[in-house]
């Protein structure tokens, strides 16, 4: 063998070694690709089997919401699952048809899909398969979870994919053939939560039956979401919204309603007597309580958001259960 030739031998070894490990998934057909990873996703309620070269995205990670990606030399695969925060319906199909074409337009058609491993799953594609922000839409998959809790499953590709469509929409199909309930289960009875609220500070809360809690980081925000529970297609989303950080944004210049009707009402917080701020805005179909307090570099912003009289009454008692503890 010639030195040229042997020289580009070698080179040709040396880089199929350096290629990523995403990018391996090369030498196999979309087809072919084996689901041999299992993993868990939010908060361990929902499992799947993935190829074993995709990946969470660590910048999407979250209790609510996590995206994994898979990389082949035909084009990405973006797959988005969402904890809705929501309750099943006594007419899943018909609702969730609602909420995804509300002006009954035919935009999409939906599939209830056979019961398997006590879960209802409706699997859905727009009618006329578009692009949008996060790229082309292939699929999504509702899920109705044991705990009566909803999360959808929606999978993307980018437009290098878009001779591949077909092969991509199979691979997505055995994905989502493949979700089960994971061991994590939403506690739907009262219990106590504990959050870390500003550095070195930890507090209980006291939540009612059907309430949840999550915390997401926002900017330079430690944010904590106590929402009810409420069926799909609700209009009411009573919501507790707890902060500590530097120079929080009132809630009431975000939602603009300072051109609202505002007063002022006693409380209780971490023990301590304080004054809300209460705003209704100018169509009365929202509420909104908050106050702040603490040093400028920890500023501890409350919200809480609602509907009616009752659901200010039902936030203002968790609000108040709110107590510091030691660490």
């Amino acid at each position: 063998m010639n030195v040229p030739a042997l020289f580009f031998r070698h080179l040709s070894v040396l880089l199929l070694l350096l290629v990523p490990p995403a990018l391996a998934v090369a030498q196999k057909t979309l087809s072919e690709l084996s689901l041999e990873k299992r993993v868990l996703l939010i908060q361990d309620r929902v499992e799947l089997l993935v190829p074993d070269s995709m990946m969470a995205d660590p910048g999407a990670a979250g209790e609510r919401e996590a995206r994994m990606e898979l990389h082949t030399p035909h084009g990405g695969l973006v797959l988005r699952v969402q904890d809705l925060r929501e309750l099943g319906t006594d007419d899943l199909l018909r609702d969730w048809r609602m909420v995804l074409d509300p002006a009954k337009e035919g935009a999409y058609t939906l599939e209830r899909l056979p019961r398997r491993r006590d879960l209802d799953r409706i699997r859905y594609q727009e009618a006329e398969r578009g692009t949008g922000s996060d790229g082309i839409f292939l699929q999504g998959l509702l899920v109705r979870l044991p705990d009566d809790g909803l999360v959808r499953l929606d999978a993307f590709v980018d437009a290098r994919a878009r001779g591949h469509l077909s092969a991509f929409d199979s691979l997505v199909v055995r994905i989502f053939t493949s979700v089960v309930a994971g061991p994590g289960r939403m506690v739907r009875e009262e219990h106590e939560e504990r959050l870390a609220l500003c550095e070195g500070t930890l507090v209980t809360v006291l939540l009612p039956p059907d309430h949840v809690v999550t915390t997401e980081r926002r900017k330079d925000l430690q944010v904590h979401l106590v929402d009810r529970l409420m069926p799909l297609l609700s209009t009411s989303r009573p919501q507790v919204i707890l902060s500590c950080g530097p120079a929080p944004t009132p809630l009431s210049r975000e939602l603009d309603l300072g051109t609202g009707t505002r007063s002022s009402r006693p409380g209780t917080f971490l023990g301590q007597e304080v004054i809300w701020d209460h705003y209704r805005d100018p169509d009365g179909g929202l509420q909104l309580l908050e106050f702040m307090t603490g040093p400028a570099q920890d500023r501890i912003h409350v919200a809480l958001l609602g509907t009616t009289d009752q659901d200010m009454e039902d936030l203002l008692r968790i609000a108040s259960s709110i107590e510091a503890v030691s660490p």
